[in-house]
């Protein structure tokens, strides 16, 4: 019997009668020996057979799908060759994309750049400590202005005639009310006395021009904004305040600024006013401008004069950091000092000034520095202070003017009693 057939055939235990000798015989009676299952042999093999093509094919497309990789590792590295080739053909597509790159960089940089410059000026305002003029410059400044003054006031006093203007006892009193805050009570009894007196005196007319446009201008120099009286006044208290604690350092920073911001940005209004004003002085003299060509003329003469007073106030407000400096005028009731005032007729007397007379008023500006005591931290008084002159202004004086007058033997003029209305004299300057 083959050995294969015997493992194909169940294993049949002994019969319990039966010797060991004897199991492996079959029963004499009644059995039927188990024949092979050759149906799940059959099976098996057919199985073995169909597993063995999957084999194969397996292989077989593991082999095409490793030759497809080597095709497409192959084709990608064409590819790559391809646009490699394309890009040094045409360089132009790489060199953009470069130049944006940079760009781009660039302007982040840039940008960069610029907040830090922001914050370095922003910090360097209150840092500086350095003035942007010279005191010497200054002064030319204020020269500057006072010629200016000189020039228009000496134009219209050529042009300017006499001409009696019919005014009631209470219209002349009207008058000099609103006449004597532009020029001071002195010059005002002057010119009501002017009035009764006929020609008109060049000189005089001059002299009363130029006290009236320095007043003029010093409150438009002066006042922080000069077409708003009480913002004038609530920057002025404040900055006051601060003066008080603050060194003159930060106090001169934040005036720089202040100024330029409340800087007015046109001189619109500012000759119309002027004109309105002057004339109520002209009418209280009894003068007039006969054509009106004169008058057109001394309004170009006034815009140089508010240039110059625009330049004033920024050398004065806005480049003098370190110091305080103020326009130097004298009241009209002072008495005269030769120490600390300049008599602006000194050549027409040979003997020069008298000692006693008193000032009818200033034609040119003085300047003056003031010296504020204290630091940060201490108590200080900015009304205790003094004055440190670097330029003269130049008065003219009672007795010159007097002395311009005619005689009136309807009015005479008393020089010792128009002199007497120099009131409130403590003896500084």
């Amino acid at each position: 019997m083959p050995e294969s057939y015997n493992r194909s055939l169940p294993l049949i235990p002994p019969h319990p009668r039966r010797t060991a000798d004897q199991s492996f015989m079959p029963f004499t009676s009644g059995y039927k020996p188990v024949r092979p299952y050759s149906v799940g042999a059959t099976r098996l093999n057919a199985h073995a057979s169909e597993v063995e093509e999957l084999r194969l094919e397996l292989s077989l497309l593991k082999q095409q799908m490793k030759s497809s990789m080597e095709t497409q590792k192959v084709a990608l590295w064409r590819c790559d060759v391809a646009l490699a080739i394309a890009d040094s053909a045409n360089p132009q597509t790489q060199n953009d994309q470069e130049r944006s790159e940079v760009k781009t960089e660039l302007e982040y940089i840039k940008g960069l750049a610029e907040v830090r410059a922001k914050e370095l000026a922003a910090s360097e305002v209150f840092l500086t400590k350095a003035n942007l003029i010279t005191i010497s410059e200054l002064i030319e400044v204020v020269k500057t202005l006072n010629e200016e003054i000189f020039k228009a006031a000496a134009y219209l006093g050529e042009n300017i005639v006499h001409e009696t203007h019919s005014l009631t006892v209470e219209e002349e009193e009207r008058m000099y009310q609103e006449v004597e805050p532009l020029i001071g009570t002195p010059l005002a009894h002057i010119l009501r006395e002017e009035s009764r007196i006929s020609p008109a005196d060049p000189l005089l007319v001059q002299t009363v021009i130029q006290i009236f446009l320095v007043n003029e201008c010093r409150s438009k120099v002066e006042m922080w904004c000069p077409n708003d009286v009480n913002i004038s006044k609530f920057i002025q208290t404040l900055y006051a305040n601060m003066q008080r604690s603050e060194t003159l350092a930060v106090c001169g920073r934040w005036r720089a600024l202040a100024q330029k911001y409340s800087r007015p940005l046109s001189t619109a209004g500012w000759s119309e006013q002027t004109l309105i004003n002057l004339a109520k002085v002209i009418k209280l003299a009894s003068w007039t401008v006969p054509e009106k060509s004169i008058r057109t003329g001394f309004e170009k003469k006034l815009e140089g004069v508010f240039k110059a007073i625009k330049n004033v106030r920024i050398a004065l407000g806005e480049k003098m950091i370190t110091s305080e400096n103020l326009l130097y005028t004298i009241s009209p009731d002072a008495m005269f000092i030769p120490e600390c005032m300049e008599d602006f007729f000194c050549d027409r007397r040979p003997n020069g000034s008298p000692q006693s007379s008193s000032v009818a008023g200033t034609v040119g500006f003085g300047l003056k520095m003031r010296i504020i005591p204290g630091r940060r931290g201490a108590s200080s008084d900015s009304s205790m202070h003094h004055d440190d002159i670097v330029l003269f202004p130049k008065v003219a004086l009672h007795s010159t003017l007097l002395g311009l007058l005619p005689p009136s033997p309807d009015h005479p003029i008393i020089i010792e009693e128009l002199n007497s209305l120099s009131y409130g004299w403590d003896g500084k300057c």
